[in-house]
């Protein structure tokens, strides 16, 4: 083979040749293993730089994502605040929580909640909300003083209502002040005509609205300053012989949907024979069985369901006994041969806020009530949550008082609920406002919220409902947005010729300004 040395032959060049060669490969593998050594140390600088690199990185990327997590915890500290303050009515104070602290500062018009977390260290974080608080005055957006915007007595022929059917029309009754020409009567709902099915029940329900002409004036606020807040009332009256029924006042009502504020006396909360619809009736069985009521409820979607109400009392047979004073007397009904189970030109007002809060659009909602009964002393005073008040009678009997209006703005007690009237003006005192908590004395009355109703809250003054459902976002030219409704079992009985009827009178708007 070629290279290979054979025996015996000359091998003094191959030797040489042998050692410079082996030499030279000895040169060769240490140069190759310093070369290797070079490059381990190399490696491990490199390493070592690398390593370097990474711990800084890494500790700088903790140290971010720590003030992260912190700035994270301030900010949800500073919406704890925001919370505390709006639940709370707290305008100012330091509070501590297990995360960190709030601070609130400010007033009832503007406040700010500052947030901190990991407070005293290097690290502290900080992090501050500014907020209009949900107790707040309504937004400035109102005329500079109220609008009259809709008075009628329904003189005349004409009832001057929208949706009328061929169930309203003017009549004349005799009232406890005399008799009167011009009622906007109801009557026939409950007939074969007429009549709805409600569930497994038929019903007996009508609601006339205000015309477009009347709508209109209102609309005009709101295409003004964006938001439009109002009240509305309405006395009424029922057949003596009428033992059941509600009537009262629609607002926010548009496509068949929206509030309502009634008088309700029912026959049963889940039977048919009052043919009242059974989801406005409050309780939970019969224990409001033939009281007065005084009823807060929605219509949506189709259901009808009680919100919020209030007993006034108990009516009893013509004239035989005068409610109790822990009830109001002057309300119940019965009181005199033609009087109803409601006491004629009873009044109903409800107060109409339209309101942002916490960046949404809201109704809040007061409701007030009245009466003209001329079968009590009266007595009056600057609280506007008791039941003594003027006397309210109808303007064809006293042209002077329609319509009158509570005042704009009603005074805490020192408990923080709603009590006064403003400047404790007694000239106002023709109203009892509705309240959780009502100011002595003769406090007999109590407002009661629907707790499974969560759209409809209750404020902390005790009488002011907020409705997060149906807000006026806008006000298309067919809406009406006010009307008043009659339930129950008005039919003409052909036995007795009696016609069963309920009906309206001296039904008034006003837009709220700034001032009265």
């Amino acid at each position: 083979m070629v290279g290979r040395n054979e025996p015996g032959g000359n091998m003094s060049g191959s030797r040489k040749n042998a050692l410079f060669f082996s030499l030279s490969c000895r040169h060769c593998r240490m140069t190759q293993r310093g070369s290797a050594l070079l490059y381990v140390i190399a490696s491990i600088v490199l390493l070592g730089v690398v390593g370097g690199g990474v711990a800084y990185f890494s500790s700088s990327s903790s140290q971010a994502q720590l003030s992260q997590t912190l700035s994270a915890q301030a900010y949800y500290l500073s919406l704890s605040g925001k919370n505390y303050a709006n639940k709370s009515n707290t305008t100012s104070g330091s509070f501590s929580l297990q995360e960190g602290s709030f601070t609130l500062s400010g007033d009832a018009t503007v406040m700010n909640s500052l947030g901190t977390a990991n407070s005293g260290t290097g690290r502290e974080a900080n992090y501050d909300i500014a907020f209009v608080p949900d107790f707040s005055t309504p937004p400035s957006q109102k005329p500079d003083h109220n609008i009259q915007k809709v008075n009628k007595t329904f003189s005349g022929s004409n009832v001057d209502l929208e949706g009328t059917s061929d169930v309203v029309d003017i009549e004349a009754y005799v009232a406890t002040g005399g008799q009167h020409q011009y009622w906007a009567a109801f009557t026939g709902i409950a007939d074969s005509a007429h009549r709805i099915a409600d569930g497994s029940c038929y019903v007996g329900y009508h609601v006339a609205t205000i015309t477009a002409t009347d709508s209109s004036s209102i609309k005009e606020v709101y295409d003004d300053y964006g938001y439009v807040s109002y009240d509305v009332q309405v006395k009424m009256g029922w057949l003596k012989y009428l033992d059941h029924a509600a009537s009262g006042i629609n607002f926010r009502w548009y496509n068949n949907e929206g509030y309502g504020l009634s008088f309700l006396r029912f026959e049963s909360k889940t039977q048919c024979g009052d043919y009242i619809p059974n989801g406005i009736k409050p309780g939970t069985s019969n224990e409001f069985k033939d009281k007065m009521l005084i009823v807060l409820w929605e219509q949506r979607g189709g259901v009808r369901r009680w919100l919020g109400y209030a007993v006034v009392g108990t009516p009893y047979d013509y004239g035989t006994r005068r409610p109790p004073a822990s009830e109001d007397p002057k309300v119940v009904g019965q009181q005199n041969d033609v009087d109803g189970y409601l006491n004629d030109n009873a009044t109903l007002v409800v107060r109409v806020m339209d309101v942002m809060r916490s960046g949404n659009r809201v109704t809040e909602v007061l409701a007030f009530y009245g009466d003209a009964s001329p079968y009590y002393a009266r007595s009056y005073d600057a609280v506007a949550s008791n039941i003594l008040r003027r006397r309210y009678s109808p303007e064809w009997v006293d042209s002077t008082l329609f319509p009158k209006w509570p005042s704009n703005v009603l005074v805490d007690n020192a408990s923080g609920y709603a009590a006064y009237w403003n400047n404790s003006n007694t000239s106002y005192d023709y109203f009892t406002l509705l309240s959780t908590n009502p100011q002595t004395p003769s406090n007999a009355v109590t407002f009661i919220m629907n707790s499974s109703a969560t759209n409809a809250t209750l404020l902390s003054d005790g009488c002011t409902v907020r409705l997060s459902a149906l807000p006026l976002a806008s006000f298309p030219n067919d809406r009406r947005e006010i009307g008043i409704h009659a339930m129950g079992k008005l039919y003409y009985d052909r036995w007795r010729d009696i016609e069963y009827t309920l009906a309206f009178d001296d039904l008034a708007v006003q837009v709220l300004g700034e001032d009265e």
